[in-house]
């Protein structure tokens, strides 16, 4: 049996929110072993001072090969390596730690290949945190478990808000952005019209170049490019609730079991990142032929309609909302 074992997993912070879940299970079960960490600086805030890891080990962003060599070799003798990046930075790790290893299946050409002409669509059916667990099955002995018990977990810190008149316990945080520029919803300016006329507090997150815009209202607490990680983990674990696009907060919502609405436009759930959590809603126009158009989502619609983020509505999302975080609610 291993003694000591190394994780790997660079980015993004979607895909690193989503180890916790199978990590959690592993360390519970060996907990005899030693599990080590290699990753971002993301990573790192996310993990500091975490218990499933006993050292912690950082790539810096934009790393080449000397940045890499300088890390790799100061790295301490490992029984197995446990990838769950499957990318060149990883797959360069193998000329400095001599170990059994482990990667997880990407299907990155599938996906693209879905994309292209709907194929694979059965190959493809099934949740990352299902493709993380599945490696770490393959290296130890770990029971079964459903998508449920795999759910991504985050523990916080109560962090409170300067304005008294604010009332975090009723306030629902919305993320409006994301990394790909189709994946953002162009309606947020009208939801956040109904909610401060229905009296709720709204909290917007995130960062941007270009921050969404917004009325004047008191009940608007706007912290764009404002917040660490574990700073949005905290307030998004004392909210009502989250309205978010396909995105990283989306599963951070979902790891402090915050009741989140994920707006989906052209991405679907055969790329494994759907919220399929209890307390998960998602709105999403399923009959559009167009979708899914890109693996990640795109910046340009390729149709030049953008109907699957256009043609999902202002009611629609705050009805789906009413399902997944009880009122009450006056809109």
């Amino acid at each position: 049996m291993a003694k000591r074992a190394l994780v790997v997993r660079f980015s993004a912070l979607g895909d690193l929110v989503l180890t916790t879940g199978p990590l959690h299970h592993l360390k519970k079960n060996y907990p005899g072993v030693e599990f080590d960490f290699l990753t971002s600086n993301i990573g790192e805030e996310i993990f500091i001072n975490s218990i499933e890891f006993d050292n912690i080990y950082r790539v810096p962003k934009g790393s080449g090969i000397i940045d890499l060599t300088r890390v790799y070799t100061q790295l301490p003798r490992y029984d197995m390596v446990l990838d769950l990046q499957n990318n060149f930075k990883s797959h360069f790790l193998k000329w400095f730690v001599r170990a059994k290893y482990f990667r997880v299946t990407k299907h990155s050409k599938e996906r693209r290949a879905f994309v292209k002409n709907r194929s694979y669509r059965e190959v493809l059916d099934q949740h990352v945190v299902e493709k993380y667990y599945k490696v770490f099955k393959e290296a130890f002995e770990l029971p079964d478990l459903d998508v449920e018990e795999l759910r991504p977990r985050f523990h916080t810190q109560k962090i409170t808000i300067d304005e008294k008149s604010f009332n975090l316990s009723e306030a629902v945080v919305i993320h409006p952005y994301a990394s790909q520029k189709n994946k953002e919803w162009p309606y947020v300016a009208d939801l956040v019209d109904q909610l401060i006329l229905s009296k709720t507090p709204v909290i917007i997150i995130g960062s941007s170049d270009v921050e969404v815009t917004l009325p004047e209202s008191d009940l608007i607490l706007n912290l764009t490019n404002r917040t660490s990680i574990r700073e949005m983990a905290s307030f998004l674990s004392q909210a009502k609730g989250l309205i978010t696009t396909d995105s990283g907060p989306m599963h951070l919502g979902i790891a402090v079991n915050t009741p989140t609405l994920a707006i989906f436009g052209p991405t679907t759930k055969e790329f494994g990142f759907y919220p399929v959590f209890n307390r998960t809603e998602v709105v999403e126009i399923e009959d559009l032929e167009c979708r899914p158009c890109h693996v990640h989502g795109g910046d340009i619609c390729p149709k030049e309609h953008h109907n699957c983020v256009t043609q999902i509505s202002v009611e629609r999302v705050l009805d789906a909302f009413k399902k997944v975080a009880p009122g009450p609610f006056n809109f």
